[in-house]
């Protein structure tokens, strides 16, 4: 990987909280000069060499466009134990896309399981929270999801798939309309998603 391909300010690396041996890294590497698309290579690597055990190429996972700035990113180590053998990991990124009148910022997660020495990517893009301004209107929106593993496996599958929770944080608009009172409204709402609903589905083997 040439080194002016990558892009440093996304990398990432970390060692496994329960594998003290290895660890992972992650490396943004530009697919082609002309646009600012990136190729993410995630890497399981022995700590005491840093020698690669495993590895996949998540192709054009990151889009730097003009109005697209990614503002945190970092891996989830929970518990997502995908069966009695096989654990997978998170690496969460944050993007702010914005205009004059429009300020969104949205939190993906993907998950990749290490099984049997393969690097296999099972979750893509999950979005877990969501915030959006309207500022012509003063319109104030807040999403995030609540994530769990289901308890067993479907007999057809692999692993275990994710339960999701949508939560709405709050739903706000302060901005006082030409005939109209000025309005602060905060709700909040949770409601479960179906088990094996396609966001929440983990892809099996």
């Amino acid at each position: 990987i040439k080194d002016s391909l990558i892009l440093k300010s996304l990398v990432m690396d970390s060692v496994i909280p329960y594998d003290s041996i290895h660890a992972i890294v992650a490396i943004p590497v530009k697919v082609d000069s002309a646009r600012n698309v990136y190729d993410l290579y995630v890497a399981k690597v022995k700590k005491a060499d840093g020698s690669v055990v495993c590895y996949t190429k998540d192709e054009s996972k990151i889009d730097v466009g003009r109005r697209r700035k990614y503002t945190s990113h970092r891996f989830d180590f929970a518990n997502f134990k995908l069966n009695d053998k096989v654990m997978a990991f998170g690496i969460r990124m944050t993007d702010s896309v914005g205009t004059d009148v429009y300020l969104s910022k949205n939190e993906y997660m993907t998950l990749y399981a290490l099984d049997n020495n393969k690097m296999l990517k099972v979750l893509d893009n999950l979005l877990i929270d969501q915030w959006n301004l309207q500022n012509c209107e003063g319109d104030n929106f807040t999403e995030n999801k609540i994530i769990v593993m289901s308890r067993k496996k479907k007999k057809a599958n692999t692993y275990r798939d994710l339960l999701v929770k949508n939560r709405v944080v709050s739903v706000k608009n302060f901005i006082k309309h030409a005939n109209a009172d000025s309005t602060k409204i905060d709700s909040t709402a949770i409601t479960d998603a179906p088990a094996t609903g396609q966001e929440a589905k983990i892809v099996s083997k």
